[in-house]
């Protein structure tokens, strides 16, 4: 039950990034640094209980 809510929030923040991503109001200042970092308007933001590897980690 957890595991699949994991899942579903992952699914939900990427589809979210992306859907963010692509609006034109922010003038493209989001960036996806990695699977739990993002920047949004030169804020970086950490989502807290994903666990994701980090940028130079290896798998």
């Amino acid at each position: 039950m957890i595991k699949s809510l994991n899942y579903i929030v992952i699914i939900f923040i990427y589809f979210m990034s992306f859907s963010l991503a692509n609006c034109k109001s922010l003038d493209n200042s989001i960036r996806i640094i990695d699977g739990d970092t993002i920047i949004l308007n030169y804020e970086k933001i950490r989502f807290s209980g994903i666990d994701t590897p980090e940028k130079k980690q290896k798998v």
